[in-house]
């Protein structure tokens, strides 16, 4: 399989687009659509196939990320057996709890998770929403474009997060759903926006840990496009 220069996380990219503590709102918001209450960071999602049967797989931990997706696929293939998991779970192997940690441990799905955001963020914001003709941007030249401020910057989060759920060349704010049905593309975008506003004011620093009281498989989502 083939895989992709090492990915890096650009600093100068957050603080330019969105803060860290907003980046941690937009994680948060992901995560409690993708896996709380249902294993976070040992959620294994059912096995799909998207892009007309080009990609097979299962949707693995707190973002369930596809186990396609190229940072997933690098963080993996890189560890003694990697490539030869992510060829069984290809296949229909449904992985145990320790076989997820060990070759996606929850450092790894945090830093595939910001590497992923990051590309998604610097791409989005030069897109242009065809619902306000705007660019998806949280940047304002001035005090008084606050509220237009906040209206792109909200726009911006909305469009990262239908990107998470319907992959990169997703339709915005389209109707296309899941393999389970359970939310749109657009619905998923708002769940997330307001998942988001509720952390508004919470002033900390958000902490990933892995639940381990229990375990559970999730009956976790693919779109067509993937993830």
């Amino acid at each position: 399989m083939f895989l992709e220069p090492a990915f890096k996380w650009d600093d100068k990219l957050a603080e330019r687009i969105l803060s860290e503590h907003e980046i941690a709102k937009l994680e948060k918001a992901i995560a409690e659509i993708e896996s709380a209450g249902s294993g976070d960071y040992k959620a294994v999602g059912i096995h799909t196939c998207a892009d007309g049967g080009l990609n097979c797989g299962r949707a693995l931990g707190r973002y369930q990320f596809m186990s396609y997706n190229r940072y997933a696929v690098q963080l993996i293939a890189a560890k003694p057996g990697g490539q030869k998991f992510l060829s069984q779970v290809e296949q229909g192997h449904q992985p145990t709890e320790a076989e997820l940690f060990e070759f996606f441990p929850t450092d790894d799905q945090d830093r595939a998770f910001m590497a992923d955001m990051a590309n998604k963020i610097q791409v989005t914001q030069e897109q242009i929403d065809p619902a306000t003709g705007q660019p998806f941007t949280g940047d304002s030249p001035s005090l008084r474009d606050a509220a237009r401020t906040e209206t792109l910057r909200e726009r911006l989060i909305e469009q990262v997060a239908q990107k998470h759920f319907g992959g990169d060349y997703s339709k915005v704010d389209g109707n296309g759903s899941d393999a389970l049905g359970r939310l749109s593309l657009k619905d998923y975008g708002k769940t997330a926006l307001a998942s988001y506003r509720n952390s508004n004011s919470d002033n900390g620093t958000l902490t990933c840990s892995p639940n381990v009281n229990y375990s559970y498989i999730s009956t976790a989502k693919n779109t067509e496009n993937g993830r």
